[in-house]
């Protein structure tokens, strides 16, 4: 009887078991479901970037396969600025290739040369005399500069470079050719007052000498000398017209004011800048040239020539040069190509010499 009593009880608890049982079963459930979706959707988040790379990368290659579309060209003259830049490109380019071959052919000739003259003899000769010598007179001047007027007992000599033979008379050149002709040019210098006629800072006037007619009264009479005589007939006048020479001159005024006047005969009028050493080198290498021949010493296998100018014991200009092929030389050579149109730097030396004592003052 009581455990009649008991077994409704226990079905009820049962029952109610299984409701519990099958409620917390579905909770379960629930849960699984919610936490299989939660991963689904962190699996798909996690996997959209790799999938938008794959179809950027697939949107890129196709679109390498696919052709571009058609642009309109540009019209012509939107190219003119580039057509004008391609030109000065490709002349840039033209002219360095061409100094490159021109180096590169110059270098194979020099190498050539070089390499066949390696060895090979060179003959010279070098004639330095008493007679090659002339006294003058002279300033330099420059701008923002002048010497005091002084001179110099100046000497010459020449040198001549032939070739690897002489010639078959057994010279390079006659030594006597070249004391006639050095000694004849300086005397031609000698005892003048030396003018550069091309100077930027002198002004240089020029009086020529020359002649004028005098009308000239001379006393003359009839049958006697003189009416005091007793010839009895007075003295007559007549005109007569006489040449008068006069003297011409050459007048400098220099930059700084100061004014030289000198007899026409002693001035020598040159064609040079500055009445330097160096100039007078350039100057008599020109005269010299001329007297001896340029054709004459390309005969005889002479290709240089070396004037050296000393204006006293061991200060010497040397101007050295190959001599011309053509032979054309006037009677001096242009002394201003020489010369350098860049201004004259101030000295940094020590010197005694009245150019560095004027820019010592200035500054």
């Amino acid at each position: 009887d009581q455990m009649s009593k008991i077994n409704p009880k226990t079905k009820e608890v049962e029952a109610a078991l299984e409701i519990f049982d099958s409620e917390r079963k579905k909770e379960q459930e629930e849960e699984e479901e919610e936490e299989m979706a939660s991963e689904a959707a962190t699996a798909t988040a996690n996997t959209v970037p790799i999938t938008n790379g794959l179809n950027v990368a697939f949107q890129n290659y196709t679109n390498h396969l696919v052709p571009p579309p058609q642009i309109a060209p540009p019209t012509m003259a939107s190219y003119i600025p580039y057509n004008a830049q391609l030109a000065v490109a490709v002349n840039m380019n033209n002219v360095q290739a061409q100094a490159i071959s021109q180096y590169q052919n110059q270098l194979a000739a020099l190498q050539t040369q070089m390499a066949s003259s390696s060895n090979q003899t060179q003959f010279e000769i070098y004639v330095a005399k008493d007679t090659f010598k002339f006294n003058a007179s002279h300033f330099v001047a420059f701008p923002g500069f002048r010497e005091r007027l002084h001179g110099h007992s100046y000497r010459a000599s020449v040198k001549l470079l032939g070739s690897h033979q002489i010639g078959r008379d057994g010279y390079v050149l006659d030594f006597g050719c070249v004391k006639s002709v050095a000694k004849e040019v300086c005397k031609e210098l000698n005892e003048y007052f030396l003018v550069p006629t091309l100077s930027e800072v002198l002004k240089i006037t020029v009086e020529e000498d020359g002649e004028e007619l005098d009308v000239v009264g001379i006393k003359t009479c009839g049958d006697c000398d003189d009416e005091n005589t007793g010839g009895g007939k007075s003295a007559k006048k007549k005109n007569k017209k006489r040449k008068r020479y006069y003297p011409g001159s050459v007048t400098i005024v220099c930059e700084d004011g100061s004014t030289f006047v000198f007899p026409r005969q002693d001035c020598l009028l040159l064609p040079i800048m500055h009445s330097t050493a160096e100039e007078l080198a350039i100057y008599l290498f020109g005269k010299i040239l001329q007297k001896l021949d340029a054709d004459y010493l390309h005969k005889r296998g002479v290709k240089v020539m070396e004037v050296t100018v000393s204006e006293a014991v061991g200060q010497d200009a040397i101007f050295r040069r190959a001599i011309p092929v053509s032979g054309g030389v006037g009677n001096e050579f242009d002394v201003a190509s020489y010369i350098s149109k860049e201004t004259v730097p101030v000295m940094p030396c020590a010197t005694d010499t009245e150019a560095a004592k004027q820019r010592k003052r200035k500054s």
